[in-house]
Protein backbone atom coordinates (compact mmCIF):
# COMPACT_ATOMS: atom_id res chain seq x y z
CA UNK A 1 0.00 0.00 0.00
CA UNK A 2 1.52 3.34 -0.37
CA UNK A 3 0.80 6.61 -0.02
CA UNK A 4 -0.98 8.89 -2.53
CA UNK A 5 -3.53 11.78 -3.36
CA UNK A 6 -6.74 11.39 -5.52
CA UNK A 7 -9.13 14.44 -5.78
CA UNK A 8 -11.05 13.09 -8.61
CA UNK A 9 -11.97 9.32 -10.05
CA UNK A 10 -9.99 10.54 -12.94
CA UNK A 11 -7.02 12.39 -11.35
CA UNK A 12 -3.19 11.32 -12.00
CA UNK A 13 -1.89 9.21 -8.80
CA UNK A 14 0.93 10.82 -6.95
CA UNK A 15 3.50 7.85 -6.68
CA UNK A 16 6.29 7.57 -4.12
CA UNK A 17 9.46 5.67 -4.23
CA UNK A 18 7.71 2.78 -2.12
CA UNK A 19 4.89 2.70 -4.66
CA UNK A 20 7.95 2.66 -7.82
CA UNK A 21 9.61 0.02 -6.18
CA UNK A 22 6.43 -2.44 -5.20
CA UNK A 23 5.25 -1.56 -8.69
CA UNK A 24 8.18 -2.94 -10.53
CA UNK A 25 8.54 -6.36 -8.41
CA UNK A 26 4.66 -6.77 -9.72
CA UNK A 27 2.95 -5.82 -6.38
CA UNK A 28 -0.58 -4.52 -6.40
CA UNK A 29 -0.77 -1.12 -5.27
CA UNK A 30 -3.08 0.74 -3.32
CA UNK A 31 -3.60 4.33 -2.68
CA UNK A 32 -5.24 6.11 0.34
CA UNK A 33 -7.19 9.32 -0.66
CA UNK A 34 -9.07 11.75 1.64
CA UNK A 35 -11.69 14.52 0.79
CA UNK A 36 -11.84 17.26 2.73
CA UNK A 37 -13.90 16.57 5.61
CA UNK A 38 -14.04 12.97 4.85
CA UNK A 39 -12.34 9.75 6.13
CA UNK A 40 -9.47 8.42 4.38
CA UNK A 41 -10.43 6.06 1.54
CA UNK A 42 -8.87 2.95 0.03
CA UNK A 43 -9.20 3.23 -3.61
CA UNK A 44 -9.83 -0.02 -5.47
CA UNK A 45 -10.19 -1.66 -2.09
CA UNK A 46 -11.78 -4.74 -1.33
CA UNK A 47 -12.94 -5.32 2.36
CA UNK A 48 -11.90 -9.15 2.34
CA UNK A 49 -7.99 -7.76 0.85
CA UNK A 50 -6.94 -6.73 4.88
CA UNK A 51 -7.29 -10.55 6.06
CA UNK A 52 -4.73 -11.04 3.40
CA UNK A 53 -1.99 -9.12 4.89
CA UNK A 54 0.20 -10.42 8.01
CA UNK A 55 1.13 -6.85 9.35
CA UNK A 56 1.23 -3.29 7.87
CA UNK A 57 4.19 -0.41 8.12
CA UNK A 58 3.55 3.09 8.16
CA UNK A 59 6.35 5.69 7.50
CA UNK A 60 6.75 9.00 6.83
CA UNK A 61 3.01 9.52 6.51
CA UNK A 62 1.53 12.46 6.94
CA UNK A 63 -2.28 11.08 6.17
CA UNK A 64 -4.36 8.93 8.51
CA UNK A 65 -4.79 4.74 7.88
CA UNK A 66 -8.36 3.89 7.64
CA UNK A 67 -9.08 1.96 10.87
CA UNK A 68 -10.62 -0.74 9.20
CA UNK A 69 -7.41 -1.79 7.15
CA UNK A 70 -5.56 -1.43 10.53
CA UNK A 71 -7.86 -3.57 12.60
CA UNK A 72 -8.55 -6.38 9.72
CA UNK A 73 -4.69 -7.08 9.47
CA UNK A 74 -3.85 -10.24 11.21
CA UNK A 75 -0.76 -8.52 12.90
CA UNK A 76 -1.73 -5.12 12.91
CA UNK A 77 0.18 -2.25 12.34
CA UNK A 78 3.63 -0.96 13.19
CA UNK A 79 4.93 2.88 12.49
CA UNK A 80 8.45 4.07 12.16
CA UNK A 81 8.41 7.28 13.83
CA UNK A 82 11.29 9.87 13.31
CA UNK A 83 11.58 10.89 17.44
CA UNK A 84 12.49 8.78 20.55
CA UNK A 85 8.71 8.62 21.50
CA UNK A 86 6.91 10.04 23.62
CA UNK A 87 8.56 13.31 22.30
CA UNK A 88 7.72 15.12 19.35
CA UNK A 89 5.03 12.82 18.77
CA UNK A 90 2.66 14.38 15.74
CA UNK A 91 3.69 14.97 11.93
CA UNK A 92 6.63 17.09 12.00
CA UNK A 93 9.27 15.41 14.62
CA UNK A 94 12.63 16.11 12.17
CA UNK A 95 11.79 19.60 11.68
CA UNK A 96 10.79 20.73 14.96
CA UNK A 97 13.85 18.92 16.21
CA UNK A 98 16.27 21.16 14.09
CA UNK A 99 14.37 23.97 15.25
CA UNK A 100 14.71 22.97 18.89
CA UNK A 101 18.04 23.03 17.82
CA UNK A 102 18.38 19.03 19.92
CA UNK A 103 21.76 17.35 19.78
CA UNK A 104 20.03 13.67 19.57
CA UNK A 105 16.64 12.54 17.91
CA UNK A 106 16.29 9.42 17.52
CA UNK A 107 13.71 6.30 15.32
CA UNK A 108 10.94 4.38 17.69
CA UNK A 109 9.09 1.41 16.24
CA UNK A 110 5.93 1.40 17.89
CA UNK A 111 2.46 -0.35 17.72
CA UNK A 112 -0.15 1.61 16.01
CA UNK A 113 -3.42 0.86 17.11
CA UNK A 114 -5.11 4.00 15.84
CA UNK A 115 -3.46 5.38 13.27
CA UNK A 116 -1.86 7.47 15.19
CA UNK A 117 2.58 6.98 17.33
CA UNK A 118 1.26 6.60 21.05
CA UNK A 119 1.00 2.78 20.81
CA UNK A 120 3.64 0.52 22.44
CA UNK A 121 7.39 1.15 21.95
CA UNK A 122 9.10 -2.03 20.50
CA UNK A 123 12.15 -0.37 19.47
CA UNK A 124 14.42 2.92 19.80
CA UNK A 125 17.42 4.27 18.64
CA UNK A 126 19.07 7.52 18.90
CA UNK A 127 20.97 9.72 16.47
CA UNK A 128 23.35 12.49 17.50
CA UNK A 129 22.56 15.49 14.90
CA UNK A 130 25.06 17.13 13.33
CA UNK A 131 25.65 20.71 13.99
CA UNK A 132 24.58 21.80 10.12
CA UNK A 133 22.27 19.01 9.28
CA UNK A 134 19.32 19.95 7.07
CA UNK A 135 15.95 18.16 7.10
CA UNK A 136 16.62 16.49 3.53
CA UNK A 137 19.51 14.92 5.42
CA UNK A 138 18.09 14.25 8.60
CA UNK A 139 15.17 12.18 6.46
CA UNK A 140 18.16 10.56 4.88
CA UNK A 141 19.38 9.30 7.63
CA UNK A 142 16.75 8.54 9.83
CA UNK A 143 15.24 6.95 6.98
CA UNK A 144 18.06 4.59 6.58
CA UNK A 145 18.13 4.12 10.79
CA UNK A 146 14.77 3.18 10.80
CA UNK A 147 14.82 0.86 7.85
CA UNK A 148 17.39 -1.53 10.03
CA UNK A 149 15.41 -1.16 12.81
CA UNK A 150 12.25 -2.13 11.19
CA UNK A 151 13.91 -5.15 9.62
CA UNK A 152 15.41 -5.93 13.00
CA UNK A 153 11.66 -5.66 14.59
CA UNK A 154 10.07 -7.57 12.41
CA UNK A 155 12.31 -10.33 12.56
CA UNK A 156 11.77 -10.58 16.46
CA UNK A 157 8.28 -9.53 16.15
CA UNK A 158 7.41 -11.46 19.17
CA UNK A 159 10.04 -11.39 21.34
CA UNK A 160 9.89 -7.23 20.91
CA UNK A 161 5.61 -7.24 21.87
CA UNK A 162 6.54 -8.69 24.68
CA UNK A 163 9.37 -6.10 26.09
CA UNK A 164 6.72 -3.79 24.88
CA UNK A 165 7.40 -0.52 26.88
CA UNK A 166 3.99 1.74 27.33
CA UNK A 167 4.97 5.48 26.39
CA UNK A 168 4.39 8.19 29.61
CA UNK A 169 2.01 10.34 28.34
CA UNK A 170 3.11 12.78 31.16
CA UNK A 171 6.45 13.22 28.86
CA UNK A 172 4.53 13.55 25.91
CA UNK A 173 5.62 16.46 23.72
CA UNK A 174 4.00 17.38 20.10
CA UNK A 175 5.60 18.74 16.57
CA UNK A 176 3.07 20.97 14.69
CA UNK A 177 1.41 21.20 11.44
CA UNK A 178 3.66 24.06 10.07
CA UNK A 179 1.88 26.78 8.35
CA UNK A 180 3.33 29.30 5.77
CA UNK A 181 3.67 31.95 8.13
CA UNK A 182 6.34 29.71 10.13
CA UNK A 183 8.79 29.75 7.05
CA UNK A 184 9.14 33.47 6.87
CA UNK A 185 11.92 35.19 7.52
CA UNK A 186 11.63 38.16 10.13
CA UNK A 187 14.30 40.55 9.42
CA UNK A 188 12.99 42.59 12.69
CA UNK A 189 13.48 40.08 15.30
CA UNK A 190 15.49 37.13 13.63
CA UNK A 191 18.98 36.74 14.14
CA UNK A 192 21.72 35.31 11.67
CA UNK A 193 21.62 31.61 14.04
CA UNK A 194 18.46 31.56 14.10
CA UNK A 195 17.27 32.39 10.51
CA UNK A 196 19.88 29.75 9.68
CA UNK A 197 18.23 27.40 11.48
CA UNK A 198 14.73 27.92 10.20
CA UNK A 199 16.52 27.19 6.94
CA UNK A 200 18.08 23.85 7.84
CA UNK A 201 15.15 23.18 9.23
CA UNK A 202 12.99 23.19 6.28
CA UNK A 203 15.36 22.28 3.30
CA UNK A 204 14.28 19.56 1.51
CA UNK A 205 10.68 20.39 3.05
CA UNK A 206 9.14 23.86 2.21
CA UNK A 207 12.06 26.81 1.33
CA UNK A 208 11.89 29.82 3.77
CA UNK A 209 11.22 33.36 1.84
CA UNK A 210 11.37 36.52 2.31
CA UNK A 211 9.69 39.42 0.16
CA UNK A 212 11.82 41.03 -2.37
CA UNK A 213 10.48 44.43 -4.25
CA UNK A 214 11.48 44.97 -7.84
CA UNK A 215 9.89 48.50 -8.70
CA UNK A 216 6.46 47.82 -8.23
CA UNK A 217 6.18 44.81 -8.03
CA UNK A 218 6.40 42.24 -4.33
CA UNK A 219 7.49 39.11 -5.17
CA UNK A 220 8.27 36.26 -2.77
CA UNK A 221 11.90 35.00 -2.82
CA UNK A 222 12.73 31.09 -2.08
CA UNK A 223 15.52 30.76 0.05
CA UNK A 224 17.33 27.65 -1.17
CA UNK A 225 20.36 27.62 -0.45
CA UNK A 226 22.18 29.25 2.74
CA UNK A 227 25.38 29.12 4.78
CA UNK A 228 26.94 31.02 7.93
CA UNK A 229 30.02 32.26 7.37
CA UNK A 230 33.31 32.05 9.00
CA UNK A 231 33.99 34.82 11.14
CA UNK A 232 37.14 35.37 10.12
CA UNK A 233 35.82 35.64 6.41
CA UNK A 234 36.30 39.24 5.49
CA UNK A 235 33.52 41.39 5.00
CA UNK A 236 32.38 42.74 1.87
CA UNK A 237 32.34 46.11 2.45
CA UNK A 238 33.39 48.43 5.22
CA UNK A 239 29.66 49.80 4.98
CA UNK A 240 28.04 46.26 5.72
CA UNK A 241 27.16 47.03 9.14
CA UNK A 242 25.68 50.32 8.87
CA UNK A 243 22.78 48.75 6.70
CA UNK A 244 19.73 47.21 8.07
CA UNK A 245 19.16 43.29 8.15
CA UNK A 246 18.04 42.14 5.23
CA UNK A 247 20.12 44.83 2.88
CA UNK A 248 21.78 42.40 0.01
CA UNK A 249 25.66 42.72 -0.47
CA UNK A 250 27.41 41.43 -3.39
CA UNK A 251 30.39 40.99 -6.01
CA UNK A 252 30.17 40.50 -9.11
CA UNK A 253 31.82 36.83 -9.21
CA UNK A 254 31.23 36.14 -5.28
CA UNK A 255 29.05 32.50 -5.37
CA UNK A 256 27.05 34.72 -2.38
CA UNK A 257 24.98 36.86 -1.14
CA UNK A 258 25.89 38.92 1.92
CA UNK A 259 23.26 39.78 4.25
CA UNK A 260 23.22 41.45 7.50
CA UNK A 261 20.85 40.26 10.42
CA UNK A 262 19.56 42.02 13.46
CA UNK A 263 21.87 40.47 15.94
CA UNK A 264 25.25 41.90 14.43
CA UNK A 265 25.87 38.77 12.28
CA UNK A 266 25.57 37.55 9.04
CA UNK A 267 24.60 34.78 6.47
CA UNK A 268 25.52 33.98 2.99
CA UNK A 269 22.97 33.60 0.31
CA UNK A 270 23.53 30.77 -2.36
CA UNK A 271 20.88 29.84 -4.36
CA UNK A 272 17.45 31.70 -4.76
CA UNK A 273 14.01 31.45 -6.58
CA UNK A 274 11.33 33.81 -7.13
CA UNK A 275 8.36 32.77 -7.10
CA UNK A 276 6.95 31.63 -10.90
CA UNK A 277 10.53 31.39 -11.98
CA UNK A 278 13.46 29.10 -11.97
CA UNK A 279 16.71 28.32 -9.32
CA UNK A 280 19.34 31.10 -9.71
CA UNK A 281 23.00 30.73 -7.83
CA UNK A 282 24.05 33.69 -6.39
CA UNK A 283 26.10 35.01 -9.61
CA UNK A 284 22.38 34.93 -11.40
CA UNK A 285 20.71 36.47 -9.13
CA UNK A 286 23.11 39.59 -8.98
CA UNK A 287 23.43 39.63 -12.54
CA UNK A 288 20.02 39.05 -13.40
CA UNK A 289 18.34 41.40 -10.84
CA UNK A 290 20.90 43.88 -8.57
CA UNK A 291 22.49 47.13 -9.91
CA UNK A 292 24.12 48.86 -6.68
CA UNK A 293 25.86 47.04 -3.97
CA UNK A 294 23.97 47.16 -0.49
CA UNK A 295 20.72 49.13 -2.60
CA UNK A 296 18.31 46.79 -2.37
CA UNK A 297 16.73 45.51 1.02
CA UNK A 298 14.77 41.97 1.38
CA UNK A 299 11.30 42.87 3.70
CA UNK A 300 9.36 40.75 6.29
CA UNK A 301 6.39 41.64 4.79
CA UNK A 302 5.20 43.11 1.48
CA UNK A 303 4.89 46.96 0.75
CA UNK A 304 1.63 48.80 -0.77
CA UNK A 305 1.87 49.19 -4.41
CA UNK A 306 3.22 53.08 -5.32
CA UNK A 307 4.33 53.36 -1.86
CA UNK A 308 8.18 53.95 -0.60
CA UNK A 309 9.63 50.86 1.06
CA UNK A 310 9.49 52.11 4.72
CA UNK A 311 12.47 52.85 6.99
CA UNK A 312 13.81 49.26 9.22
CA UNK A 313 12.20 49.25 12.79
CA UNK A 314 14.75 48.32 14.75
CA UNK A 315 13.13 46.60 18.10
CA UNK A 316 13.47 48.39 21.50
CA UNK A 317 16.57 48.36 22.72
CA UNK A 318 18.56 47.84 20.07
CA UNK A 319 21.87 50.39 19.44
CA UNK A 320 20.86 51.50 16.19
CA UNK A 321 17.12 52.03 17.13
CA UNK A 322 17.20 55.86 17.24
CA UNK A 323 19.75 56.23 14.28
CA UNK A 324 18.55 58.17 11.31
CA UNK A 325 18.31 55.70 8.40
CA UNK A 326 18.44 58.49 5.95
CA UNK A 327 21.90 57.27 4.78
CA UNK A 328 21.48 53.48 6.04
CA UNK A 329 18.62 52.98 4.09
CA UNK A 330 19.06 53.24 0.39
CA UNK A 331 16.57 51.04 -1.49
CA UNK A 332 16.10 51.79 -5.14
CA UNK A 333 13.32 49.59 -5.45
CA UNK A 334 14.70 48.50 -8.89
Amino acid sequence: MARGRINKPNDTLETTSVSDVASSAGLRVRYISQAPGRPPQISFFDQHDAFKFDIAVIAMSLRQVPMNLIKGIRLGALKVHESLLPKYRGPTPMQTAILNNEEVTGVSIVECRDGRDEGRILAQVPYTVPSDTTYKDLSLALGHLGSRLLVKTLQNLEYTRKLAVQQDDSQATYSPVYKTEDFKIVWETMGAKEIYRKYRAFHGFVPIHTIWRRKDIMNVLLIKGMTMPNPKLPLMTEDFYNRPPGTMFFMRKSPYIEVPCIDGDRLHLTLLRVVGRTDKTAQQFVNGYLRLNGGLRMLTNPVERKKPTPKFVYPPGHPKENVDQECLDDDVGF
